[in-house]
């Protein structure tokens, strides 16, 4: 199996085939390559070239045509580019220049990030076949069918010529509105399956169950029930031929990660003019004082300049009303990811920060992951006390963008500065200031919609073990609704239940545990959601409960 499934990438395009991450990297993989053409020279000298074209032209016998570039193809790619030496610097782009435009791709047969559009030029030993019924179900998922995850039955069924495969995708059909169309182009895609090799004759033998013939039928043919026996028998005959051809017959993958479609920047070009100075001063100041840089203090500060200087050429094409590139859409979606580093078990595995956002901060989970709230005096009078300036944690706002193409809304997290004044007596520090009960921020009310009036004192857990969500209240709160989401914040699952006093289960189907990326709670006026952490864990509290018992 490893011979016709492990990919060397060629050439990346839209996105590597190597170990990409949740969105599409361009970025080449020269060695890789080089690597493959190793693997072609190997065959040539060791005499096994000849045994790897026989079994090709067996498989394209059995199963048809092959996307990926074959050890043949590759010896002869290295002639047309002159390569002589797999040593030599310029190897592979030699090798890219060869390749150019060829070698296009229909269907993903490994997993690739969300975006990927242009499919990169790989090569294996023995080339998994694209057959029809693969390249049919690609546009049945997202993104081709935004949001939508995975198939069934009735997608083939329907694509291979029944129109009673429909019947059973109802739920589908209405959940997501683009797949009616999607399905009649499946179909024609299938339709359009040709070729003298068997698998294609068994898969055509299989779309002649979907025809109704002509003359006299007993009347039981002609039902719905005579078209679910038809629907079976197709199904039955489709798992055949895969399970006979699973060596041969490439499997299509969906898309995993996400694609940020669009980014906006703060326009405040003359701010970030005075942060890159700050930078560069930082930069020169730690040089000064840590020539070696032990601290870490000037790769800081000069990657604090790098970040800095991308979001500043994005408002410059933000203010010449420009819509944002692709490397600059790409940029802005690496701001931050949290996961964890499987190399290391130490009782667990340490978590992994990574993006742009961690890159502003000199440790990034001691300083990126800290709390936003801080207050800090400004102003001592001797007469009415001490003047203060401070922050508490942000809150998301929603900002509709009329510039740089159509309209559209962009949500993105917002400081939340107050100010306060004090009597002499004490000068307040963080903690006390996390116990204000009262502040000031008036020029917050043009662009600040209405909290609830209170929160409800409630503690929430995710059970990835049970599937259910446990909630914790210090007192009974009525009908509350919870609802599973995915990382993308799309419904799950939903269950309304009452909130009584202690602990209530919610109920749900362990099958979606590692699906789940958040769990949204509404309790009257009440909504909030808690995120899974960079361990999938998912826990909160809200209010001020009494401690647990362990």
């Amino acid at each position: 199996m490893w011979a016709s499934r492990l990919e060397l990438n060629l050439v990346s395009r839209s996105s590597r085939s190597s170990a990409p991450g949740p969105e599409p990297d361009p970025s080449e993989t020269p060695r890789e390559a080089i690597d493959a053409l190793a693997l072609a020279d190997l065959a040539g000298r060791s005499g096994a070239a000849a045994g790897i074209a026989l079994v090709e032209r067996a498989w394209t016998l059995l199963a048809g045509v092959r996307e990926d570039v074959s050890i043949e193809q590759l010896a002869e790619l290295r002639k047309t580019a002159g390569i002589t030496s797999l040593r030599d610097p310029a190897a592979f782009a030699q090798l890219r220049r060869a390749i150019g435009d060829r070698f296009q791709r229909t269907t993903r047969l490994h997993p690739m990030p969300e975006g990927s559009r242009v499919l990169p030029a790989i090569a294996t030993l023995f080339g998994p076949r694209v057959v029809a019924d693969a390249h049919a179900l690609m546009p049945l998922v997202h993104s081709a069918t935004p949001d939508r995850k995975t198939v069934h039955a009735a997608d083939v069924v329907y694509s291979l010529g029944l129109d009673r495969g429909k019947h059973y995708l109802a739920r589908d059909l209405t959940a997501f509105p683009a797949l009616a169309g999607q399905l009649d182009v499946a179909r024609t895609i299938a339709r359009g399956a040709s070729g003298d090799d068997l698998y294609s004759a068994w898969f055509g033998a299989i779309r002649g169950l979907a025809v109704n013939p002509s003359g006299a039928l007993p009347s039981f043919a002609t039902t719905d029930a005579g078209a679910d026996l038809r629907f079976n028998t197709m199904t039955a005959a489709y798992g055949q031929l895969k399970h006979n051809y699973v060596l041969m017959a490439g499997q299509p993958y969906s898309e995993f990660g996400c694609e940020i479609p669009d980014g906006y920047v703060e326009p405040a070009p003359a701010a970030y003019d005075g942060l890159i100075e700050y930078a560069a001063r930082g930069s020169k100041i730690a040089a000064l004082i840590d020539p070696s840089d032990r601290t870490g203090a000037k790769a800081h500060f000069d990657r604090v300049a790098g970040a800095l200087r991308v979001i500043r050429a994005i408002v410059d094409d933000e203010l010449a009303n420009r819509p944002l590139s692709a490397a600059e859409k790409r940029w802005l979606g690496m701001v931050s990811e949290l996961s964890v580093d499987t190399s290391e078990d130490i009782t667990g595995y340490p978590p992994v920060y990574s993006g742009w956002y961690f890159d502003l901060f000199l440790e990034a989970e001691g300083d990126g992951m800290r709390g936003a709230s801080y207050i800090a005096d400004y102003f001592t009078s001797v007469e009415d006390g001490i003047s203060y300036t401070g922050a508490s944690a942000p809150r998301l706002g929603i900002f509709v963008v009329d510039t740089g193409g159509a309209p559209r809304a962009f949500v993105g997290p917002v400081a939340r500065a107050y100010e306060v004044h004090t009597p002499l007596q004490t000068r307040l520090t963080d903690e006390d200031a996390r116990k204000l009960s009262a502040v000031d921020d008036p020029w917050a009310a043009s662009y600040t919609i209405a909290g609830p009036a209170a929160r409800p004192a409630l503690r929430l857990r995710y059970d990835t073990e049970t599937g259910n969500v446990i909630v914790e209240a210090a007192a009974a709160l009525g009908p509350a609704t919870i609802k599973l989401l995915d990382h993308h914040r799309v419904p799950l699952a939903t269950r309304t239940q009452r909130v009584e006093d202690g602990e209530t289960a919610f109920a749900f189907p362990k099958k979606l545990a590692g699906k789940v990326g958040a769990v949204y709670v509404v309790i009257g006026a009440f909504r909030d959601w808690a995120v899974g952490d960079s361990y999938g864990q998912i826990a909160t509290q809200w209010g001020k409960l009494e401690a647990s018992e362990e």
